[in-house]
């Protein structure tokens, strides 16, 4: 296997999972203290110069408190083997990732199948406690250590979750934890969700990409909300099946810099990609998505991520124990630091609201010669989605999301034949995001909605198809009886009152009139509820 061009790796991602070489594990010459092969691996490989105050402490344990990296630590023997465990996906324990937070220890995500899933554990849950001893004020090594047990032992975790503290009783078990979960979600639409970068990760996620492919997949989300990370030869294996031979990422050490690029399978992806991201994913997850940004392969949707761009070494002893420490730094093909800063997303939008915002961009339910469309003008991507569909109210937050994330990036609807751009005024309404190219006519205060349309109608078209009463809010259609109360004008009358907020009453160009003539454009009108 290819190991970063003979380069030295061993690249932790948060605290629980690394990117590293076995081909490193280099013997030191001499057998000297402990502490001074410490100090020397330290002055020679640690990405910056070290201060001799750092290096004159006198114990291993006052030097990597004085280098105040959260990523250096002393690892025994048993230590460094149950990290190797973790990342290729065995160990025992409960089966959840996890990072350090000042109330607790914070559950980044709860792997399937695991101990910790059958309990009921959940992303965001707060431990508090492992039986008798706390888990606040610690980090997240030592809380792992704690969590890890034999297989059938138990341990009752305190939990905060929602302003309340929860108690789970969990058996330990040995985990061993699929890192690719392939699902066809829609007609053509693929998903692929990718919990960590481990030694299987490549294999796997090809065997899922051919399943896919047999399913008639042709359009690819990729998630890697939750991932915090893995081995760099896993991210530029992957980063193969997506885009191929194309640029990776840079590596930085003390005094020189190194570019890797993607390693070319039997499997590649060629159809058009959105990738999920959120805060929590880290590292290698960072690097795929970097590189997918910079080459303009996928467009990301989420949150930015955790900004974790360091490279971690492990150094041999001669007790036989190991030494971890950062020895480089690592950016996106384009030069952009991730350390710190994090991968942007093209889109913001909020979790709960990823996978409908990345269906109606991807959906094969488009028709941009014909249909009507709203089309989104990112950087390096235009993305169209279909405006009865944005409607719908499983998608209506998803919308109002992308709408929020995008900027001032410019929006149109319309079709091939003729787009238009929304104005500045019509942004800030909102409506027009939904309802492009209505006119709008007017506010309305009070629960008794009448509206007149100047002409008279027909009463067969006064009817829930073409006038509707809408949440704006949620999208839900609210349900109004609808009649006539003179030849032109019409009530909306709700069956229940309306809850504060605002509403928008939308009247369609299918509505008709008594000559037989339509509407000529839709209306629609705000409706404000104190």
């Amino acid at each position: 296997m290819l190991y970063l061009n003979l380069k030295r790796y061993f690249c932790f991602i948060l605290t629980v999972v690394l990117l590293f070489n076995f081909n490193i594990m280099q013997t030191l010459a001499s057998p000297l203290d402990v502490a001074e092969e410490v100090r020397t691996i330290i002055s020679e490989n640690y990405v910056d110069e070290v201060s001799p105050d750092v290096l004159n402490a006198r114990t291993v344990h006052e030097m990597l408190k004085r280098l105040d990296d959260p990523y250096a630590r002393y690892l025994t023997q048993e230590e460094y083997q149950e990290e190797l465990d973790a990342l290729d996906g065995n160990f025992t324990g409960v089966g959840i990732y996890i990072n350090a937070d000042t109330a607790g220890v914070q559950v980044l995500s709860v792997i399937k199948d695991s101990p910790a899933e059958k309990a009921g554990l959940k992303k965001n849950d707060i431990i508090i406690a492992a039986d008798e001893t706390t888990l606040v004020g610690i980090d997240a090594d030592k809380a792992m250590e704690i969590l890890r047990g034999t297989v059938g032992s138990t341990v009752v975790l305190k939990v905060k979750r929602d302003g309340q503290v929860l108690s789970f009783n969990i058996t330990r078990e040995k985990v061993e934890v699929p890192t690719v979960h392939p699902e066809m979600l829609d007609k053509g639409l693929g998903y692929l969700g990718i919990d960590d970068f481990g030694q299987r990760t490549p294999e796997e996620l090809q065997k899922a990409v051919k399943s896919l492919h047999k399913a008639k997949a042709d359009n690819w989300i990729v998630d890697l909300r939750g991932n915090p990370g893995g081995y760099l030869e896993s991210a530029i294996d992957i980063a193969g099946v997506f885009m191929g031979e194309a640029p990776v990422v840079l590596v930085k050490e003390r005094e020189s810099i190194d570019g890797y690029t993607g390693t070319p399978g039997d499997v590649f992806i060629d159809g058009a990609m959105v990738l999920l991201q959120d805060e929590y994913s880290a590292s290698a997850a960072e690097i795929l998505a970097g590189a997918l940004r910079d080459n303009q392969r996928a467009i990301l949707i989420g949150k930015t991520t955790y900004g974790k761009g360091t490279v971690q070494q492990i150094f041999p002893l001669s007790n036989g124990d190991k030494l971890k420490i950062t020895i480089a730094r690592f950016y996106s093909p384009a030069g952009e630091e991730i350390n710190g800063e994090g991968i942007k997303p093209d889109i913001e939008v909020e979790d709960e609201n990823c996978l409908a915002a990345t269906k109606l961009i991807l959906s094969d339910n488009r028709d941009t010669v014909h249909g009507s469309m709203m089309a989104l003008e990112l950087d390096s991507f235009v993305a169209a989605v279909d405006i009865s569909r944005l409607r719908q109210a499983g998608y209506w937050k998803a919308w109002a999301d992308i709408v929020d994330g995008i900027g001032d990036a410019p929006v149109y609807y319309g079709n091939d034949s003729k787009w238009t751009e929304l104005s500045s005024e019509e942004r800030k309404l909102q409506w027009p995001y939904y309802y492009p190219g209505y006119e709008f006519i007017g506010d309305i205060s009070e629960q008794d909605i009448r509206v007149d349309m100047k002409s008279e109608l027909n009463e067969k078209y006064v009817n829930d198809f073409n006038i509707q009463l809408i949440n704006a809010q949620s999208g839900q259609r609210i349900k109004s009886e609808l009649k006539l109360v003179n030849d032109s004008t019409f009530s909306c009358q709700p069956l229940k009152p309306l809850e504060p907020g605002e509403y928008w009453l939308v009247i369609h160009n299918t509505l008709c009139f008594a000559d037989g003539q339509r509407l000529l454009q839709g209306q629609i009108a705000t409706v404000r509820i104190p």
